[in-house]
């Protein structure tokens, strides 16, 4: 079990999840199981799918004291403007030494 929300079917029943998507939506935030194509499709696009995903969020976020970014979050670092000299790479445990 990832989480636990017990107020998850309160949340669903408030955005007019249809009951349907209740098991999967269960799967995901208990067990971490992604959901159908259909249900991703509907948790990024429609909007009462997104607030609920966003109410779920933002309660399992409660206890972390952090927050889930919103969906429509924008890094304030530009990935473009790194170059490669400024990236570090480390070897992982057994992988071959380039120094070799």
């Amino acid at each position: 079990m990832i989480a636990q929300l017990p107020n998850l079917d309160a949340i669903l029943k408030r955005h007019a999840i249809p009951p349907k998507f209740w098991p999967e939506m269960h799967q995901l935030v208990e067990d971490g199981v992604r959901p159908c194509r259909t249900l991703v499709s509907r948790l990024n696009h429609v909007r009462n799918y997104k607030a609920a995903l966003n109410e779920i969020l933002a309660e399992l976020s409660k206890p972390l004291g952090h927050k889930f970014p919103p969906a429509d979050y924008q890094s304030p670092v530009s990935y473009e403007s790194l170059r490669s000299e400024d990236a570090v790479l480390v070897p992982s445990a057994g992988a071959p030494s380039a120094a070799r």
